[in-house]
């Protein structure tokens, strides 16, 4: 809650989760979106590739034993995703640190992360505010982040509605604007606009 406004949020991708009793992190590379009823092209394959390489690279840097699965469909209510799930046994006090070099990740901020990250406060009109941060949830054997996308902020009379899409070279401004209109549905589904 801020300034006498609340959030509400949808979450679809866990940034992390640490399990306290035996040092397993968890997280996943998860970019690309189409409807469900439709099949992937270069574009989606193409746009979660450096998200899947640049979580793997973070891993490989704290982690000997790694797992990554391959890459499958993740649905989420009308829309669905490319998803690659990363594991590896972590130490406690790396924890930080490796959710600080996750996020945001190429699927928020694009890449070159630091080139990105100025040019979107840079271009975007409208502030971020809590968009695109990350949630901490803890409880006593596990600590999850999820990434607040699909979000929305809560006014007294209005509501602003958090969504984004994956531009890359291949996008298509139509069908980018169609996506933010799908994930919308996520938030607009659970409010009662009377």
């Amino acid at each position: 809650m801020s300034e006498g406004n609340s959030w509400m949020g949808a979450f679809s991708e866990v940034l992390g989760k640490f399990n306290k009793k035996t040092n397993d992190f968890e997280t996943m590379s998860l970019a690309g979106t189409l409807p469900v009823s439709e099949s992937w092209s270069e574009k989606e394959i193409e746009e979660q590739k450096p998200v899947t390489e640049y979580i793997r690279n973070i891993l490989k840097k704290h982690s000997d034993n790694g797992e990554e699965s391959s890459t499958y469909d993740h649905i989420s209510g009308n829309i669905k995703h490319l998803r690659t799930d990363f594991q590896a046994r972590i130490q406690p006090e790396n924890l930080d640190e490796i959710i600080q070099q996750l996020h945001p990740t190429p699927a928020v901020c694009g890449i070159p992360k630091d080139f990105c990250h100025e040019k979107i406060r840079e271009l975007e009109k409208f502030p971020r505010e809590l968009y695109a941060g990350y949630i901490k949830i803890e409880t006593e054997e596990t600590t999850f982040y999820f990434v607040n996308l699909r979000c929305c902020k809560l006014y007294q009379d209005s509501v602003h509605i958090f969504v984004g899409g994956g531009i890359t070279a291949q996008s298509s401004p139509e069908k980018e604007w169609r996506e933010t209109e799908l994930k919308s549905e996520a938030i607009l589904k659970n409010l009662s606009l009377s």
